[in-house]
């Protein structure tokens, strides 16, 4: 401390002195004139002063400042930078297109005008004509250009420079077919027509245009595949419209191409899909967008999510929905009100609403959209409570609530809201209409039909399903209908299906076949052809069902559905399964994936037929497709390996399946196996461990009677027999009887089991006694052989396996004289012996 003292108390003159004394720093003197330089502090502030103030400079030039903040302008000035370096690109373009279009001057003559037109010739068509004529040494003494109504003319006189003129004609159309002259000249002339043809009411035109398109060979180029794409896709019509189809035609050609489309090319693409009916295809391509490294922007999502909508494709709009949370379209509320509707479709009300209480500014299109997925979730009074929240009502909104009541049969409901309206359109007229005709109120309904001045084809539609439906007798109906439909001032889809269809439940197939005929091509639509193939199937015409599914232009699943269940009805099995794979293996735009009814018919019949090829063919589509097999796919799957005898691979089915989404139908399908392939124990084991988890039922206790009786376990089938009553509940049924006596018949035991079939409840069936006298005859027991055989006889006198396994009993035992006796009975009575292999007729003979 000391020392320090004494050098603080240095007097300050000699500091002054000693600095004075030292050499000056050489270099350039600080800034604005000061000697002493600056300290880093002050340093640091200045810079940050002249970075502040770039940073207003900066900002009063960048327009749309998203926010504030320095990281945020600086982001916005990026963009703004690159934006123009894009429309200056755009605008040298441009300028080059500019400066090599032609320079057009006309000239008016006496009674002509003269049109001369320069070109550069590099960006002239012909330039590879005059390279190809420049190679070869000719020279063009004159040309001459016309055109006829499908063909265009350029004729070139030429002269050779050297050379003999036989070589130079053999040399020129080589050298145009190397320059591939016939497409460039075309390929600008097809982008031209591409910008025009949108103009182009003509459908049939435009799909000239599209065919011969396709016939020249035109879609190997990228280029016309965009254009081609982006029209057939964007064109007018409808969703079903030929311009379309040629759209999804042309889709499997862009995978051949290394190319990158952007993303308004794969909007177009995903859109079409999803309004042609094809929600898997629509999916498909969202996901080949990320493989072609393409980003996703705020119109992809709402096709994607409304496919996977329509298609109630819950696990795949969950997918979509995660992908949307990382992008920076979260907060876009049309997707936000696509979400909404997804998971309402996908029968999620709860995320429904979740996604919906989470928009900020929801607008009348958001309350709508969650009101109808309330409604169409049979929800009406979560609906009611949305409505009356509803800030701002349109038509939409008091429709939706109208609609939903009229369906849930809440007419006063509906109704009340309907007289509240001020105003109404001719949806709220048919929404009404349809409550009272579901509420069976056909007088109110035709009070409405007739006060309504503006009616459309779903008002007709209505009212003449209502007058089927509320008469008695469906052919008077149907003709009342039929007198209604001939007055309607104008006939649409929707009438004409109404009526093809009253005819179908009337069993009036003809007549609903020829109305079909009249309608004509154009009017169908999916549900016109699958009205009529469901009629034709109805009425067993299977072979007319075959044209008419062939004939169809675009099938759906309910197509193949119905005739899948046509085949089953005449039992044409092999029929079913080739129909499957011909399902399965459609490419292109008219791939259909099978739904569970489709799986679980193929399935059966391969169960029947016993073809466990096929079986294994379809476990793999239902692995590559990521089908469950939690519901009755996957009973029938276990079906079908038991009936193909390997219920190794219907143990290896059911294990794989989570212990949670086992149902009682998957426990019943492995039980029944097991007893079927006389596994009778492992049945036993595995309902020990069924009943820690799942409720039996009665099906349950069949299939466990039955493997007592395959096994010969008689204690534990009493056992059993017992617990369905004492503990389940479960009041025995006829077919629980007939296990339990069969069991007790097949183990010698005849006289218990036939005084359970005497005593039983319920009145006996020839199964039973059939089943007693079988037993009978294999251990020889007369006297319970004749009590059943006398039963089945009072039953069915004609049937003669009860008289001939009596007489073979007979024989056994010894009974000559006996066994003579019943052969006499049955002649005396008319009893006709079946030969085995043979089919008897009896023939009346009136003499």
């Amino acid at each position: 401390m000391d020392v320090e003292l004494l050098n603080d108390d240095r007097p300050a003159v000699s500091t002054v002195v000693t600095d004075e004394r030292r050499p000056r720093k050489r270099g350039r003197k600080p800034a604005n004139g000061r000697e002493e330089p600056l300290n880093h502090v002050e340093a640091e502030r200045q810079r940050r002063e002249k970075l502040n103030q770039r940073f207003y400079a900066l900002r009063a030039v960048v327009p749309n400042i998203s926010k504030m903040d320095k990281a945020s302008l600086l982001g916005d000035a990026i963009s703004y930078i690159t934006e123009l370096q894009k429309k200056l690109k755009e605008m040298e373009s441009e300028k080059d297109v500019q400066q090599n279009s032609p320079d057009v001057d006309v000239q008016m003559g006496n009674n002509e005008v003269i049109v001369h037109v320069s070109t550069p010739l590099e960006t002239h068509p012909v330039s590879t004509v005059i390279n190809v004529f420049k190679e070869t040494q000719v020279d063009v003494v004159d040309s001459k250009f016309s055109a006829s109504n499908n063909t265009v003319f350029h004729t070139f006189v030429v002269k050779t420079q050297s050379g003999s003129e036989q070589m130079t004609m053999a040399k020129i159309p080589c050298s145009l077919r190397r320059g591939n002259l016939a497409f460039l000249s075309v390929v600008s002339a097809v982008t031209f027509l591409f910008r025009h043809i949108h103009r182009c009411t003509n459908k049939k035109l435009q799909c000239q245009f599209l065919d011969q398109l396709s016939v020249a060979g035109f879609l190997g180029e990228p280029l016309l595949l965009r254009h081609t794409l982006l029209f057939s896709s964007d064109g007018p019509g409808s969703s079903n419209s030929p311009n379309l189809r040629f759209a999804l035609a042309v889709l499997p050609h862009i995978y051949s191409f290394d190319s990158s489309f952007d993303v308004v090319v794969w909007n177009s693409a995903i859109r079409g899909y999803e309004q042609n009916g094809n929600p898997w295809g629509a999916f498909y391509l969202y996901c080949r967008m990320s493989h072609h490294n393409v980003v996703p922007d705020n119109y992809t999502y709402p096709f994607v999510l409304k496919a996977c909508a329509n298609s109630a494709s819950l696990e795949q709009g969950a997918q979509v929905h995660c992908r949307i949370i990382k992008s920076p379209h979260t907060t876009d509320i049309y997707i936000e009100c696509y979400l909404v509707d997804m998971y309402a479709k996908c029968h999620r009300i709860n995320s429904s609403r979740a996604v919906f209480d989470n928009i900020r500014h929801k607008n009348v299109f958001c309350w709508n959209v969650i009101i109808a997925g309330y409604a169409k979730n049979g929800d009406m009074f979560g609906a009611a409570e949305l409505f009356d929240e509803m800030p701002r009502r349109d038509l939409f909104s008091w429709n939706t609530m109208i609609d939903g009541y009229a369906k849930c049969g809440e007419v006063k409901s509906a109704r009340k809201l309907f007289d509240e309206m001020e105003t109404r359109d001719v949806i709220t007229w048919n929404s009404m209409i349809d409550g009272y005709v579901r509420s069976g109120d056909m007088e109110a309904a035709k009070k409405l039909f007739v006060e309504i001045s503006i009616k459309d084809g779903l008002t007709w539609g209505v009212i003449l399903n209502g007058y089927v439906a509320t008469t008695g007798d469906e052919v008077t109906g149907v003709q009342m209908m039929h007198g209604l439909f001939e007055k309607l001032p104008y006939k649409n889809t929707i009438t004409w299906n109404s009526l093809i269809s009253a005819y179908v439940r009337a069993n009036k197939v003809s007549d609903a076949l020829t109305l079909f005929e009249s309608m004509g091509i154009r009017v169908r639509n999916s549900s016109s052809w699958n009205t009529m193939l469901y009629g034709l199937v109805k009425s067993g015409d299977i072979r007319v069902a075959e044209k008419l599914f062939k004939a169809m232009p675009v099938k759906d699943s309910i197509s193949w559905n119905i005739m899948s269940v046509g085949y089953r009805e005449k039992n044409e099995f092999k029929n079913i399964i080739e129909l499957f794979h011909s399902m399965t293996t459609t490419v292109g735009a008219g791939k259909i994936s099978a739904d569970c009814a489709t799986l679980v018919i193929a399935l059966s019949a391969v169960g029947v037929m016993t073809l466990y090829d096929d079986g294994r063919l379809i476990h793999e589509y239902l692995k590559k497709n990521r089908i469950t097999t939690d519901g009755v796919v996957g009973v029938a799957l276990l079906d079908m390996y038991f009936k193909c005898g390997y219920p190794d691979m219907a143990f290896e089915t059911f294990h794989a399946i989570s212990h949670e989404s086992r149902t009682i139908d998957h426990w019943n399908g492995i039980i029944t196996g097991a007893a079927n392939h006389g596994l009778g124990t492992l049945a036993m084991k595995l309902f020990t461990k069924m009943v820690g988890k799942v409720r039996p039922d009665e099906i349950t206790f069949i299939a466990l009677l039955k493997a007592c009786n395959h096994a010969g376990l008689i204690r534990e089938g009493f056992v059993l027999f017992d617990l369905m009553s004492t503990k389940y509940g479960i009041t025995p049924t006829v077919q629980h009887y007939g296990c339990l006596i069969d069991l007790l018949g097949r183990a010698g035991f005849l006289e218990e089991a036939e005084e359970i079939a005497r005593k039983m409840p319920w009145k006996t069936n020839d199964v039973i006694w059939r089943s007693l006298l079988g037993s009978s005859r294999h251990h020889n027991d007369v006297v319970i052989a004749e009590i059943s055989a006398k039963r089945l006889v009072e039953m069915m006198p004609r049937d003669s396996s009860s008289y001939v396994l009596m007489s073979h009993i007979y024989w056994s035992t010894g009974q000559r004289e006996n066994h003579r006796d019943v052969l006499k009975e049955m002649n005396k009575k008319g009893v006709v012996k079946k030969v085995p292999g043979f089919s008897s007729v009896r023939v009346e003979s009136n003499s």
